[in-house]
């Protein structure tokens, strides 16, 4: 009859068709083996009968359980867990409806010929029972599924999310397709196994809920082998949620309500994270460009204090080289402001090839720049290099021009020394240079500044 009227599958009918009657002839046996039920010893049969239906109700839990065990890849003790409660008030109902119609056969038999309809009536009614349990579960899991969608790195997200859907509609694997401006990327789950990444073929988003294979009507269970959902956001599509079954399975109305709910909860914490993305990689920027020059990439005056400072409150001995490009006003007037800014970056090329990963260049403004030389290294050495270095020609395609530098130096061999101190002496320094006051052959003069400058 369940094969023909609740359309099941013969499988699954033969199934339950079998344990029933084991269940019912153990059932019976142990009955009998504790005492014959008799009108005439109701005492004994009441126990005798109790006795049947308790050790029915338990082989009926057992073996569901054990099939939706099997069935689910769930441990046993926790698919029990999850029906206990259930299946007691149903084994009560049904111990108490035997026993009423025990009590209506000893006494007023004519009252058995509504056996049938309480029957129905009791059929109808904990099947409710069962469907509002099942319902109430179902959609706490769901709430619990939501509620774990909080992490703000979007791959974190991405592999909780899988592993959540495919728990939740109980599925073989679960696809996330994303669209993340020219990129469609899918994220595969497996087996319980990630997949890596890949690139999506499709540029479509569908707009409605899709299901492959399907049978059946709306509001009724459909067959399918696969189940798929749109994200969207107020932005536009997000991707696509894919929930995939090994065979053909059955999903009601409430599973594909819940996988929609989902897609929801999941669309906007993929919002949330993309937004955060956004904004850590906006604050990443401004600090980045709060600290460096944005015509040539160099660090800038705010950081050279920085380190500079940090140097000096280690006790390092440092020294700090102020230079000051000649000739570079004629450049600007002659060939424009853009061959003039194509000279300041070829300038800062070569003056981050010309020093060591340890030691720092900026620049400082204009046509300023500044070596920050950590360990104290001889100043002169590397005035002279770099002085070299700017002075060889620069190609602007259509030019080559020429421009020197004045370099002031200064170091600090002890602590103690103000970094204020430090720069306003390189920088004296550098003028003296520029104004031809004191030359030399390496374009500047070393200032020893001791404590207190």
């Amino acid at each position: 009859m369940a094969y023909f009227v609740a359309r099941q599958p013969l499988v699954k009918w033969t199934v339950n068709v079998g344990s029933y009657a084991v269940g019912v002839a153990l059932a019976a046996l142990l009955s009998r083996a504790v005492a014959t039920p008799a009108w005439e010893r109701p005492a004994q049969s009441a126990a005798a009968l109790l006795v049947g239906a308790g050790f029915w109700a338990l082989w009926n839990k057992i073996t569901v359980v054990a099939a939706i065990s099997l069935a689910q890849g769930r441990p046993l003790l926790t698919v029990l867990r999850s029906e206990l409660v259930s299946s007691v008030v149903v084994a009560s109902c049904n111990t108490g409806l035997a026993f009423g119609f025990l009590a209506l056969a000893s006494g007023h038999r004519a009252l058995l010929w509504s056996a049938p309809a309480c029957l129905v009536l009791a059929a109808v009614l904990n099947r409710c029972y069962l469907r509002l349990v099942q319902d109430r579960a179902a959609w706490r899991e769901l709430e619990r599924a939501s509620r774990e969608l909080t992490a703000l790195d979007e791959r974190v997200l991405v592999a909780a999310a899988l592993r959540r859907v495919t728990a939740l509609m109980q599925s073989d694997g679960a696809e996330l397709r994303l669209v993340a401006g020219d990129q469609h990327l899918v994220h595969r789950l497996r087996d319980g196994e990630e997949q890596p990444e890949s690139e999506w073929s499709s540029q479509r988003v569908s707009a409605t809920v899709t299901v492959a294979r399907t049978e059946g009507s709306p509001g009724l269970p459909v067959e399918c082998t696969e189940a798929s959902v749109p994200i969207d956001s107020p932005g536009g599509p997000v991707g696509l949620l894919v929930v995939q079954y090994d065979g053909v399975v059955r999903l009601s109305r409430r599973e594909r309500s819940q996988l929609t709910a989902y897609a929801g909860s999941l669309s906007v914490a993929l919002c949330n994270a993309r937004l955060h993305a956004e904004l850590r990689a906006q604050a990443e920027r401004n600090a980045h460009d709060a600290r460096h020059d944005a015509l040539t990439g160099l660090p800038n005056r705010i950081q050279l204090h920085a380190r500079l400072a940090e140097a000096v409150e280690a006790g390092e001995a440092v020294s700090v080289l102020l230079l000051d490009l000649d000739r570079f006003k004629p450049v600007n007037d002659t060939h424009g402001h853009e061959a003039g800014d194509e000279v300041l970056r070829v300038v800062a090329r070569r003056l981050e090839e010309a020093v060591r990963p340890t030691d720092l260049v900026a620049r400082l403004g204009g046509d300023e720049f500044a070596v920050l030389v950590a360990d104290g290294t001889d100043s002169r050495v590397l005035a002279n290099r770099l002085q070299a270095l700017i002075a060889a020609p620069v190609s602007l395609g259509h030019a080559v021009v020429h421009v020197g530098a004045s370099v002031g130096c200064a170091t600090s061999t002890i602590s103690g020394t103000a970094p204020e101190a430090l720069l306003r002496a390189a920088d004296e320094d550098m003028y003296r240079v520029k104004r031809g006051t004191e030359r030399s052959g390496t374009g500047g003069r070393l200032v020893d500044l001791r404590a207190g400058g």
